[in-house]
Order: C-alpha cells, then structure tokens, then sequence
C-alpha cells in the first residue's frame, strides 16, 4: 500500500522590527542586567485577536521585538486593513527607573511610542519624538492612549504611517521596515 504525504508550507516574513536602544544595558555581560529583564513588553488584548485573525506572530527576545506575518510571495496570506492598528504594552521595572531618564508620570501619563513619528537620524527610524531618545514629548493623557492596562507605555505601529520610510506596506507588498526606541542613561 503506498502512503501520499503532502507538504506543506507555510511562510512567515517581517512585518516590523524594533531594536530597543539603552546605553545603560549594552555590554553589561553575565553579571549585568539586559533590557528584557527591565521591561515586559506583550500585546494588548486588541492587538492579540488581530494577530489571531491575520496570522501575526511577535517575539521580544535581547533588545528586539520581531513581528512577522503569515505571506503568500510577499503579500499577507490574508489582507489585511490599510489601517491596521497594532499596539505592545510596556511595563518597566524599577531597575530601569534607575538606570533610565524619564519622568515618573504617575497614573496621569503614558509615553507614546509611534511609527505616525517621522524622526530618522543616521538612517535610522525612530519612533521617539526626538532621535535623541524618549523625553517629555512622548508623553500622552492616559485618555488620549486609550489602554485598558496601567502601564509606562505603549507601542503603536499602524499601518497607514504618513511617512513612507514608516509604511508597513505598499503596492508592491510589504516593506518590513526596522525602528529604533531608544532610551536615555541617566
């Protein structure tokens, strides 16, 4: 009796990519703490059926969140919204207070991290307000962000950025770009 055993493959590229940014993290060798361990970074509940829904998968993982999405050639398996709304929680820890400059918002404020943000510098995209890294500008009302969950901040990749250097994809298919969240040492 001879068996038929079908392959099948299934392909997922790059959506995005953001490589977090800390002096205060790099080089810190075995004893040292990594920038994964200082802040847990996860998708909200939103963003997670999204994900289900169009075959989207992520990783945190060193000092890059990976988001990659299920491809036929080098279009989404499924289309996908041109408005597409993705947004990470991130909750720090208080070794990054200390190693980090950033005000201590409270309750009140949010910091907003965005590819809407068109700041490149040396050819890399940020998605800070200012190269230079997170400062009060990307602060937001915690009504304006709209998140269910307390938290230090949000990532919000969207898929109709103004910038094209920031666009998930256009006409020909998807653009995988690479941004940058950089952090100040204190």
């Amino acid at each position: 009796m001879a068996t038929v055993i079908e392959t099948i493959q299934t392909t997922y590229i790059k959506l995005f990519s953001v490589r977090l940014m800390h002096e205060a993290y790099e080089n810190t060798g075995a004893a040292g703490s990594t920038i994964d361990n200082a802040l847990n970074i996860y998708a909200d509940k939103k963003t997670k059926k999204l994900f289900l829904r169009y075959d989207i998968t992520y990783n945190y993982s060193g000092n890059m969140i990976n988001c990659f999405i299920r491809v036929q050639g080098n279009k989404p398996y499924k289309t996908i919204p041109a408005d597409i709304h993705i947004r990470l929680i991130i909750q720090k820890n208080t070794d990054f207070l200390h190693r980090t400059q950033v005000i201590a918002a409270g309750s009140g404020q949010v910091y907003l991290f965005t590819n809407m943000n068109n700041t490149v510098d040396a050819g890399i995209k940020h998605i800070t307000k200012n190269a230079a890294g997170a400062q009060d500008a990307d602060l937001q009302a915690v009504g304006m962000i709209a998140s269910d969950e307390k938290c230090f901040g949000v990532i919000d990749i969207t898929g109709n950025a103004p910038a094209n250097d920031y666009k998930l994809f256009d006409t020909a298919g998807l653009k995988s770009p690479s941004f940058a969240l950089r952090f100040i040492k204190k």
